[in-house]
């Protein structure tokens, strides 16, 4: 089995997005799931609208993801086995993909994989992010900012 390749993933509950901020326009949407060693992790989904000419909400194309622990917020250092990665992994790319489905007017996903330890695009953690998106959305673009460590992953439905 190739990393991306792994189907086994943990519980998912939540998803439905909802607004934070009207004036702002930010919606979120939050996942929740357990691992087998216990640690909780929340996988949240943040969009925003625009008005169009008639100051209806429109939603904006891109979506960005992040997942934290309870424990160890989104920078965890926390070591894991390589099989407990791989389900976690498995598990947030189920949540987008998830979400996707659900959302039709999303075009863009955005992930920041940066690990300020490494230079951009050399980390384990940014080549692990892009196999599973690569995996889960086969027909799309995916790009890296060079600067930020944001990997985009342009959708072709």
């Amino acid at each position: 089995m190739e990393i991306g390749d792994s189907t086994q993933t943990y519980n998912l509950t939540g998803g439905e997005l909802k607004i934070k901020d009207k004036e702002e326009g930010f919606y979120q949407a939050i996942y929740r799931f357990t691992t087998n060693s216990g640690e909780n992790y929340k996988i949240t989904i943040d969009a925003y609208d625009v008005l169009d000419d008639d100051d209806n909400p429109e939603m904006l194309e891109t979506i960005e993801v992040a997942f934290q622990t309870k424990s160890g917020g989104y920078q965890a250092t926390k070591t894991l086995p390589t099989s407990e990665v791989l389900k976690i992994m498995a598990t947030v790319t189920s949540a987008v993909k998830d979400f996707v489905n659900k959302n039709e007017w999303v075009t863009k996903i955005r992930y920041n994989a940066f690990d300020p330890s490494k230079d951009v695009g050399s980390s384990q953690k940014e080549k692990l992010y892009a196999s599973y998106l690569n995996r889960a959305f086969p027909n799309s673009t995916i790009s890296r900012n060079q600067s930020s460590g944001d990997i985009t992953v342009q959708l072709n439905k």
